[in-house]
C-alpha cells in the first residue's frame, strides 16, 4: 500500500508543470431529466410586408429546459425566479437589489464568446432588407452546429431558462454582479435552472433553431437597465473563422456584400446600381471596355456601318437631281 501511494507521487512529480496549470472552465452536465412540454409552443409566422414568410410555422420548442432542484430551488422560490416576469424585467427594466445580493465578485471587464467555435453571422443594429429595416436587432447571431455547446459570458444568476418569451424558443437569461443580463436564445437545450449560480465559461445549453430562427445559431444579447449594447467591442476569445472552417471564411467573418451583377444587353453592361467587391467593379469596368472597343474596331461593311455609307452618295444623288444635272 505504502509502495503504491509513493508510485502516485513520483508520477505526480514527473507530470509536467504546464499540464498542471492553466484555466480551469466547468465541464457540461446535462441534466438527467428535462421538464414537461407546457403546452403547444408552435404558432403561424405573420406574413412581411413584401408578401414573402421565411418560415410558415414557428415553434418555441420542444421545451427542453430542466427543473429547479435542491438549493437553486429554494434561491429561485425566495427571489421570484423563473417565470416569464423575471425574464422582462431584465430584458425592458433593471434587476431588483435582492437579485444582486446573491452575487459577489468584481464586476466584469469583458465578455466571453459565447460559442467556442461559432462564427458571427449578423451584428447589432437594423437589418439591412428595406422591407424590415424598421426592425432593429438587438444582439448578435453566432452560427454554428446545432447542439454545439453555449458557454456563459460571465458568472451569473440564473434568472430564467424556459421557452415562454415568444419568438426566442429555449431561451436562457443570466444575471451579472455589475447589473447587466446576457441572453442566450433558440437553443437546442438549456442545462441550468432558475437559481441556479453559473461560472464564466460554463457549458449552460445546446445551439439549436427554436423559435424564430431557419437555420441553427445562438441568438445573444447584452442588456444593462433594459437597454440593449452592442456586445461585440467587450467580447474576447473570439475565434478564428480560418480554424474551424478554412471555406467559410468570406461567408461568416464579415457580412457578406450587397452585389448586383451587370446585365449585359446589347453588348452593353447595365448600370451597377449598388456597389459589390472589387472583383465585381473590375469585371464591369473590363465588360464596359470590351464593348467600347468592339464598336470602334467594327468593319465598314457590316449590318449598322453599310447605311451609314450609303448615305452620303444618296444625299449627293438628290442633290443633283434637284439641280437638274
Amino acid at each position: 500500500m505504502r509502495g503504491a501511494a509513493i508510485g502516485l507521487l513520483l508520477c505526480a512529480m514527473a507530470t509536467p508543470a504546464a499540464a498542471q496549470v492553466g484555466p480551469l472552465r466547468p465541464d457540461p452536465i446535462e441534466p438527467p431529466e428535462y421538464a414537461p412540454p407546457a403546452r403547444e409552443a408552435c404558432y403561424a409566422r405573420p406574413t412581411g410586408s413584401d408578401g414573402t414568410v421565411a418560415r410558415a410555422r414557428v415553434c418555441d420548442g420542444p421545451r427542453r429546459v430542466p427543473l429547479p432542484d435542491g438549493e437553486a430551488a429554494r434561491r429561485a422560490e425566495a427571489l421570484g425566479l423563473g417565470g416569464r416576469p423575471a425574464a422582462d424585467r431584465l430584458r425592458i427594466g433593471h434587476a431588483p437589489e435582492a437579485w444582486l445580493a446573491s452575487l459577489d465578485g468584481p464586476p466584469p471587464d469583458d465578455l466571453l464568446w459565447p460559442v467556442a467555435r461559432g462564427l458571427f453571422s449578423r451584428g447589432f443594429g437594423h437589418v439591412r432588407r428595406a422591407e424590415i429595416r424598421h426592425r432593429r436587432h438587438d444582439g448578435l447571431d453566432i452560427v454554428a452546429e446545432a447542439g454545439a455547446h453555449v458557454r456563459a459570458a460571465n458568472d451569473g444568476l440564473v434568472v430564467y431558462a424556459d421557452n415562454g418569451v415568444r419568438g426566442y424558443g429555449n431561451l436562457l437569461v443570466l444575471l451579472h454582479v455589475d447589473g447587466s443580463a446576457t441572453l442566450y436564445a433558440h437553443c437546442q437545450a438549456i442545462y441550468v435552472a432558475p437559481g441556479q449560480l453559473v461560472r464564466r465559461g460554463q457549458v449552460v445549453g445546446e445551439v439549436g433553431a427554436t423559435g424564430l430562427p431557419v437555420v441553427p445559431h445562438l441568438h445573444f444579447e447584452w442588456r444593462r437597465g433594459g437597454v440593449p449594447r452592442d456586445p461585440l467591442p467587450a467580447l474576447v476569445e473570439r475565434p478564428d473563422a480560418a480554424e474551424i472552417r478554412p471555406d467559410a471564411e468570406t461567408r461568416f467573418a464579415t457580412p457578406p456584400p450587397n452585389v448586383v451583377r451587370p446585365v449585359v444587353s446589347s453588348g452593353v453592361p447595365a448600370t451597377i446600381e449598388r456597389r459589390g467587391t472589387r472583383e465585381e467593379e473590375a469585371r464591369g469596368r473590363d465588360l464596359a471596355a470590351r464593348a467600347a472597343e468592339g464598336r470602334r474596331a467594327e468593319p465598314a461593311g457590316g449590318a449598322e456601318a453599310e447605311p451609314r455609307a450609303r448615305a452620303p452618295r444618296e444625299v449627293e444623288a438628290a442633290e443633283r437631281g434637284a439641280r437638274g444635272g
